[in-house]
C-alpha cells in the first residue's frame, strides 16, 4: 500500500458521492466502507501519495455540498505500516485467506515439501538448507517458473525468505502468475504483504499434499 485515505462522514448517501468522486478524482483503488455505529461512514482508498492527496481533497468538498456537520473527518497517511492493512481488511478476504489455508492442507503431517530423488542426489542435506544468494535486481526479477525451481531444490520455507525480500508490488505482480488462489486485480490490493506471502506458500504446500 503506498498512502492510505480515509474519509469519515455523518451518513451513507454522503459516504457513497464521496467514494465515487475520489475513485474518479485520481488514479485509486477503494479498500472498505465501515459502518461504524452512529450513522458514521469511513471510506478507505488507496494509490500513490499524490494521487490519494488528490481524491481525499475532492471527496471532502463533495461531502461538503450535503452540508457542514456531513464531514466528520479526513487523514492521509503516506507510507503505512504494512499490519495496518489487516485493520481494514474486507471479511471477505479474510475468509478467502483462511480457506486457501486449510486446503493446503497446512498440519504438522503436512508441513514438508517432498523433494525428487534426483534433487536429493544432487544436494547435500546442509546444501538444502542454504538458499543462493541473489542481488536485489535478481530477487525483483524472479517469476513463477523460478520460485517452481528453488522450491524444488530448497523447499518453500528456505524460499519464503527471497519472497520476505520482495516489495509489495512485486509479490503482486507475481502472484498473478499463480493460478486458482482466488484473488481478483481489485482485492490483490486489500492484502498485506505478509497475506501474499502466505497465499504463495499455501499454494505449494497444497500442491505436495495433491501429489500425496
Amino acid at each position: 500500500m503506498d498512502a492510505l485515505g480515509m474519509i469519515e462522514t455523518n451518513g451513507l448517501v454522503p459516504a457513497i458521492e464521496c467514494a465515487d468522486v475520489m475513485l474518479k478524482a485520481a488514479r485509486t483503488t477503494l479498500l472498505s466502507q465501515t459502518l461504524t455505529g452512529g450513522g458514521l461512514v469511513t471510506i478507505c482508498i488507496t494509490g500513490d501519495v499524490g494521487a490519494v492527496q488528490a481524491a481525499v481533497e475532492a471527496g471532502a468538498a463533495a461531502v461538503g455540498i450535503f452540508g457542514r456537520k456531513t464531514l466528520v473527518s479526513q487523514h492521509i497517511i503516506p507510507r503505512p505500516h504494512a499490519d495496518i492493512e489487516m485493520i481494514i481488511l474486507s471479511e471477505d478476504i479474510k475468509s478467502l485467506c483462511s480457506r486457501n489455508a486449510a486446503e493446503s492442507g497446512i498440519e504438522e503431517k503436512s508441513q514438508r515439501i517432498h523433494y525428487p530423488e534426483t534433487a536429493m542426489a544432487d544436494s547435500t542435506k546442509s546444501e538444502r538448507f542454504h538458499i543462493p544468494s541473489f542481488d536485489k535486481n535478481q530477487i525483483m526479477s524472479l517469476q513463477k517458473i523460478n520460485i517452481d525451481e528453488l522450491v524444488i531444490q530448497y523447499g518453500i520455507d528456505i524460499v519464503s525468505n527471497l519472497l520476505k525480500k520482495m516489495t509489495v508490488s512485486v509479490l503482486r505482480h507475481l502472484i498473478r502468475e499463480y493460478s486458482g488462489l482466488g484473488l481478483t486485480g481489485r482485492e490483490l490490493y486489500r492484502v498485506s504483504k505478509g497475506t501474499l506471502i502466505q497465499l504463495i506458500i499455501a499454494y505449494y504446500r497444497r500442491d505436495d499434499v495433491a501429489e500425496e
